[in-house]
């Protein structure tokens, strides 16, 4: 070879290969890395390996710039091995099954839609992973997932460790818990259906979540308490004998105190432990009002008698443990504490 192409070949050989790693390495805006079907071929950077699952190895943004499909095989697909990764899906879709109806489509082996669950601080937000035989998302601590559809998924649709945040998600018909969320997790505004489990954990509600048409999580428990003065029946009805805030309980209100907190500030508190509801009885509403709109104590039980309705708390290993209340009726006349709960 002659030394003028001898020259040549040394000079275009690293411009060939700065093009080829500049292929490889796309980037969806500046210091954000690209993922797609095209690039998970050849592998989307450095640490990824070509063919599924798009493997991130060190701390950034990442952001999809297209589908990123499984087309069938048992691979998953996107594998965070590294803590500090934000992972924006760009409305696209990480799933199983590429141009087929999920129905004709049966996962294989037991692989996450997107798995992270040995890094931390983790980020995933905005788009659809679905169909895959494992989790559709798999997060370790300090997690947030926001935005996310998680669809149709064989082994639950969103894991995170404790102190994650999960939000504004869509979680449907996936086999297992729909949302599994470690202890001290905050969650608001998700949308759950037709999983098998809606929710594990015990979630801290940032805002109201829809489980199967329901909330679920409650942002703050209703309080309730059993007032320290005494009134008859008549008083108790006609006056404000709650705190500001309060009104005179119903039945149904406090039938399921398990829903609700009780209030120590405002209330007469356990006798022995000093907290929680006493087992003592009190008044409560158990009618429909008038047609004035005011209840009369002769109509709390549907009227006739002067009497009207007490609740009594049941004292452990009471016949009656089944339930925490037993109703009665006594003679208006007569004085109790009156329940309150919150409005």
């Amino acid at each position: 070879m002659s030394k003028p192409l001898l020259h040549l070949c040394r000079v275009l050989l690293p411009v060939v290969a700065l093009a080829l790693t500049a292929a490889a390495t796309s980037h969806a805006g500046e210091g954000v890395l690209e993922i797609n079907q095209s690039c998970a071929l050849v592998g989307c950077f450095d640490g990824d390996l070509p063919g599924l699952p798009v493997e991130i190895t060190e701390a950034g943004s990442y952001r999809l710039t297209g589908n990123l499909n499984a087309n069938g095989s048992a691979s998953g697909g996107i594998r965070v091995l590294a803590d500090g990764v934000t992972l924006d899906l760009g409305g696209f879709t990480v799933g199983f099954c590429q141009g087929l109806n999920p129905v004709f489509c049966a996962p294989g082996g037991l692989a996450d839609g997107i798995d992270g669950g040995t890094s931390t601080e983790v980020t995933v937000r905005n788009g659809v992973v679905r169909d895959f035989a494992g989790r559709g998302i798999d997060l370790g601590q300090r997690a947030r997932v926001e935005g996310v559809s998680v669809v149709g998924n064989g082994s639950g649709g969103i894991r995170v460790l404790d102190n994650s945040l999960v939000e504004r998600n869509r979680i449907a018909f996936n086999d297992g818990i729909g949302a599994a969320l470690g202890f001290g997790t905050a969650w608001g505004a998700n949308v759950l259906a037709g999983n098998d489990t809606d929710v594990a954990g015990t979630p801290i509600a940032i805002a109201h979540n829809l489980c199967s048409g329901r909330r679920c999580g409650r942002v703050q428990a209703r309080k309730y308490y059993l007032t320290e003065a005494r009134y008859d029946g008549s008083e108790a009805n006609g006056r404000n004998v709650c705190a500001n805030g309060f009104h005179f309980a119903s039945y149904p209100e406090i039938a399921d105190p398990s829903a609700l907190e009780y209030d120590t500030t405002r209330g007469l508190t356990g006798l022995d432990t000093g907290s929680g509801p006493p087992a003592i009885q009190g008044w409560v509403r158990s009618a429909s009002t008038t047609s004035s709109g005011t209840v009369n104590c002769n109509l709390w039980n549907g009227g006739g008698g002067g009497t009207a309705a007490f609740l009594q708390i049941l004292l452990p290993g009471a016949a009656e443990a089944s339930s925490p209340w037993r109703i009665e009726t006594e003679a208006c006349a007569d004085d109790f504490r009156v329940w309150c709960v919150e409005d």
